[in-house]
């Protein structure tokens, strides 16, 4: 795996352990991935996530629950390469499906920062921040 990182999942496999995570861009399927161990055992795989690689200057975020399952979700963090947007790709933990891709846009001055704050507009999921520099100015952005 290229440029690994290791992540902390909230429990999804209910044994009251948190999950470990291991996720980079797997070179011999040239996929991005990201594969949640049990926290209790490691030798089980509880899910083994793969995003296409369309993006650079990739990061990886576990988030609260973004759909609804009582779960917490991951997601892929990058510029998009056909577009130039920076976007966040957000998947669910268990089985991997695609809740949203979120288009950040393409002004930033370099990958901005993530952050998840409580549900602030009243729908149910909580909201997702954006900050970081866009034309050397500060800037946030909430969805």
């Amino acid at each position: 795996m290229d440029k690994p990182s290791l992540l902390t999942i909230p429990d999804i496999s209910s044994d009251g352990t948190p999950e470990l995570a291991a996720a980079g861009l797997n070179t011999e399927t040239n996929r991005y991935q990201l594969q949640i161990k049990d926290g209790s055992n490691r030798n089980i795989t509880l899910s083994n996530i793969t995003w296409p690689n369309r993006w650079d200057d990739v990061s990886f975020h576990v988030l609260d629950d973004m759909d609804g399952d009582g779960l917490a979700d991951v997601a892929l963090q990058g510029v998009n390469r056909t577009s130039g947007n920076h976007q966040l790709a957000i998947v669910n933990t268990k089985n991997g499906e695609s809740i949203t891709i979120m288009n950040l846009g393409s002004d930033w001055d370099s990958p901005p920062t993530v952050y998840q704050i409580g549900d602030t507009d009243g729908d149910g999921v909580p909201n997702v921040v954006v900050f970081g520099g866009k034309a050397g100015r500060t800037s946030m952005v909430t969805y």
